[in-house]
């Protein structure tokens, strides 16, 4: 039972990570494009 708790509680973290990605990244992305020549 305690496993399938911690499994759970990582999925929901790497949810919130992926959600997180997603919406910051392109941002991060499109400054780092315009200030300086990034390597993505």
């Amino acid at each position: 039972m305690l496993d399938a708790t911690a499994g759970e509680l990582l999925d929901l973290v790497l949810h919130r990570l992926e959600l997180n990605v997603s919406r910051v990244g392109p941002l991060i992305l499109s400054g780092c494009r315009q200030s300086l020549p990034c390597q993505f």
